[in-house]
């Protein structure tokens, strides 16, 4: 897999094909391969299908990414070199993935029972949600330069951009004349590294990979994501369609300007803010569930590495995702009222703590980024915040 990775980035074999199906292979060489089997170790025992190790494995592979981008980020690597750690890494921690001991969950092929005349329900629901995706899929083909973008995805092409054709990741320097710190907690964004790798590795611009390839991508995985979650939650697959479904409606019923469901999910997804809410905060609760109901170590390592990604996507994410955990375990304990309940509630709730602190010790000792935080911290907030 590294050999795989080192030719097809330094190589440019990909360019070759059309932009978007080389888009399309380069996501998943370096957003899914990498954690693949570092997820499948993790989450075997678990009854987890193709769309939830999917999911996973993607959000794995960013928490790979997340030690050598921050390194490349702080010490000014060039592209290739966090390419070569990243792949070096993700190859190191695949074998040893698949020399991890696991245990497959007993109920992994059961299939749900489903009441007399439930399938039709289930495939109204299959088509409902296969159609709008269906649509998002092949949107670079039809949409052109039709479908309005987001004044801050200029920003992001332009970091992305300066990314693929410097010799150096530098995301210190001021952006477009702005005041110095203005966009300060690129520093430690690994999000748009990540970006200018997959659009190096497709040779494709990264104008063209931000605004038209890769929201459609990431919108099928965001629904991908719920559809994980509530299945993981419930075990159910009409439950999990229902809910695919769902967010597909509210996306396309709330097109409203800037803050609006529809134009975040559907038209903003290759932003870090949007990534992180609606891919790697599900994907985390899932996990963080799955060990509250089930504490392991490969559980707790996998809620850790959830929580590592989406703290190098945008630091609300991991704000919105330690929220919704800590509620929970604290619920479990108040529930359950048992000394393994709070062992394991007290073992999901420290590392936000650790983090968030690291984090904001790496803001004021390397980066000055004391304020990080500061914009979020508002009175006013729209719907789709919570």
């Amino acid at each position: 897999m590294f050999v795989l990775l080192a030719i097809l980035t330094f190589t440019g074999l990909l360019s070759i094909l059309p932009g978007y199906p080389a888009v399309i292979l380069a996501f998943v060489l370096w957003g899914v391969l990498p954690g693949w089997w570092l997820q499948r170790a993790l989450v075997a025992s678990r009854r987890a299908g193709p769309v939830e190790q999917a999911v996973l494995a993607f959000v794995m592979s960013m928490a790979l990414a997340a030690v050598p981008g921050l390194l490349a980020l702080r010490f000014h690597w060039s592209l290739e070199a966090f390419a070569m750690a990243y792949a070096l890494l993700a190859a190191v921690v695949s074998g040893m993935s698949l020399l991890w001991p696991t245990q497959q969950h007993q109920e992994e092929d059961q299939a749900d029972e489903e009441p007399h005349g439930a399938a039709s329900g289930t495939t109204l629901l299959l088509i409902l949600v296969a159609v709008p995706l269906l649509a998002i899929a092949t949107s670079p083909w039809w949409a052109g330069d039709r479908i309005a973008r987001d004044a801050d995805d200029l920003v992001y092409t332009g970091y992305v951009t300066t990314y693929m054709h410097s010799n150096e990741l530098d995301a210190s320097a001021p952006f477009f004349d702005a005041r110095p710190g203005s966009f300060s907690r690129m520093e430690a964004n690994v999000w748009l590294v990540t970006e200018a790798l997959i659009a190096k590795t497709a040779g494709v611009e990264a104008f063209d990979l931000h605004m038209h390839y890769l929201p459609g991508i990431l919108t099928i995985l965001a629904v991908a994501a719920v559809f994980a979650l509530a299945k993981g939650l419930f075990g159910s697959m009409r439950l999990a369609l229902f809910a695919a479904a769902l967010i597909l409606v509210y996306a396309f019923l709330d097109l409203a300007p800037q803050e609006g469901f529809g134009r975040m999910l559907l038209l903003r997804m290759a932003q870090d803010k949007m990534a992180a809410s609606f891919i790697f905060v599900p994907a985390g609760i899932l996990l963080g569930a799955w060990y509250l109901e089930r504490p392991s170590p490969s559980a707790y390592v996998a809620v850790l590495l959830a929580a590592a990604a989406a703290l190098v996507v945008h630091p609300l994410g991991l704000m919105s995702l330690g929220i919704a955990l800590a509620s929970v375990a604290v619920l479990r304990v108040l529930v359950d009222r048992t000394r393994e309940s709070f062992t394991s509630a007290a073992y999901l709730v420290g590392p936000w703590l650790v983090l968030g602190i690291g984090f904001l010790g790496w803001s004021w000792l390397f980066a000055e980024r004391v304020d990080i935080f500061a914009p979020y911290l508002r009175r006013k907030f729209n719907v789709t915040d919570v």
